[in-house]
């Protein structure tokens, strides 16, 4: 694998790789089980790429503790909501007790009857803040080993078909090998298969009638859009993230036909103009794929609620600048000019630290105190705590190319992007000085002096 992703360094690459592909990709051999599973293919060898360098952290174990083993199955007490919000850890926002959800919050708060499911531990809940009475982790569990097991038979039956799937990948002498090899494409294909429907089913026995998630992509939304499809109900995407031209996910798709893709969302939920514009245009060569803009509700409920919960943030040094400095999991904060330049700025600056979700472990803060140990103007972060409170509590927001710069923006923070992939993830906000690009150590300061 190392062979292969040490060809691609940006997501312009990726996607301009996958427009290779699809040049020369004869549908023939994406349909298994009588459906075109090449967007599910696609994305799997688009975020095998795009995962290249990232230091995730191990998810968090389910307890048997959080809930009654009788509620694994249907609990006839609950009433029958309408609404499916498929949500993460990494979305919510705990703040005196109560938890809030940075991505669907608002569509939320707005349905009667809510069925939540956190992917984090499987568990479904009717609010946020109750406790769960529904979990599907024992059920997902016999899919997986149901789908391995029919991987290893149906990829000696659909042995042709992959393997020109995998001359494919090859094509372009990028590697010997392939990106994704023949068992991994059965298994995710026999997995999205079974899981679609499972979750038919629990459509149809929970009398669901809309979907909402913030990662279409992954196995259990890719599942849920065939799902979707099959039963005619609204399956929506709501942005959570950069949604560029250059994102593999929402940019340059392609079907050759107006009824689009089965896995694929009806409705892009989109902050703004901006985002939408990878999605249009190709979008509106389909019948069924469609975009809306919505705001970003969260950051109003955050400004017309929240932000008053929270004491300005104090600081050592006093009378200086200070600089917010969202992280990824993607990039190595010690690897880049952005680090030598905080260890080298002593006092000019107050400089706060904040870690992605996936970061959040004891191990990588204290790596992280331990860097810096020697500076009392350096504030490690957590990533619970609200990014709006820290924004406002901010001069500059630097970042590698997270999406944290809508979030500043919002709070009319001025973003410096320290890595050239920005220039493929917001390549029009760079272009009309809403974000602006620092190529190094000297280019960083000189913006900062300019704007100080």
């Amino acid at each position: 694998m190392d062979e292969v992703v040490s060809n691609f360094s940006t997501n312009k690459e990726i996607v301009l790789y996958i427009k290779k592909l699809e040049s020369h990709l004869d549908k023939v051999n994406t349909n298994f089980f009588g459906i075109d599973f090449w967007p599910v293919i696609r994305l799997q060898i688009s975020f095998s790429l795009v995962q290249k360098n990232q230091t995730l952290n191990k998810p968090k174990k389910f307890s048997s503790k959080d809930i009654s083993y009788s509620s694994f199955f249907y609990n006839s007490r609950v009433k029958k909501p309408r609404q499916l919000f498929v949500t993460h850890d990494n979305y919510l926002i705990e703040i005196e007790g109560q938890k809030y959800d940075r991505v669907m919050e608002k569509l939320i708060q707005d349905c009667d009857s809510p069925m939540i499911l956190n992917l984090a531990n499987n568990s479904i809940y009717s609010s946020h803040s109750g406790k769960p009475y529904m979990n599907i982790t024992i059920q997902l569990f016999f899919i997986k080993a149901l789908s391995y097991l029919t991987a290893l038979l149906l990829r000696l039956v659909w042995s042709q078909q992959l393997s020109k799937l995998v001359q494919l990948q090859t094509r372009y002498k990028i590697s010997s090998k392939p990106i994704v090899d023949k068992l991994s494409m059965s298994i995710r294909i026999c997995y999205v298969w079974f899981l679609s429907k499972y979750i038919l089913l629990f459509f149809k026995k929970h009398c669901i009638n809309a979907v909402y998630q913030g990662m279409y992509y992954d196995n259990f939304g890719l599942a849920s859009g065939l799902a979707s499809d099959i039963l005619e109900i609204s399956n929506n995407c709501v942005q959570h993230g950069g949604q560029s031209k250059n994102n593999p996910a929402f940019g340059s798709w392609f079907f050759g036909s107006s009824r689009g893709s089965q896995f694929l969302p009806n409705n892009f939920l989109c902050w703004d103009e901006y985002s939408t514009k990878g999605i249009s245009a190709w979008s509106k060569e389909t019948d069924k794929h469609n975009y809306e803009i919505i705001g970003y509700s969260w950051m109003d409920i955050w400004k017309n609620k929240l932000s008053k919960n929270f004491e300005p943030i104090s600081f050592t040094n006093k009378d200086t600048s200070i600089i917010l400095v969202t992280l990824q999991p993607s990039v190595e904060l010690k690897d880049s000019f952005l680090y030598d330049f905080i260890l080298t700025s002593e006092s000019q600056y107050n400089w706060l630290i904040r870690l992605h979700p996936q970061q959040e472990s004891k191990e990588f803060i204290q790596v992280l105190e331990k860097q810096f140990q020697h500076q009392d103007n350096i504030y490690i972060k957590s990533s619970k705590e609200p990014l709006p409170h820290l924004l406002i509590n901010s001069n500059f927001h630097v970042t590698f190319f997270s999406s944290s710069v809508y979030e500043a923006k919002y709070c009319n923070v001025k973003s410096i992007v320290v890595d050239n992939r920005g220039l493929d993830y917001f390549p029009d906000l760079i272009e009309n000085g809403d974000i602006l690009l620092a190529n190094d150590r000297n280019h960083l300061e000189k913006i900062l002096n300019n704007f100080s």
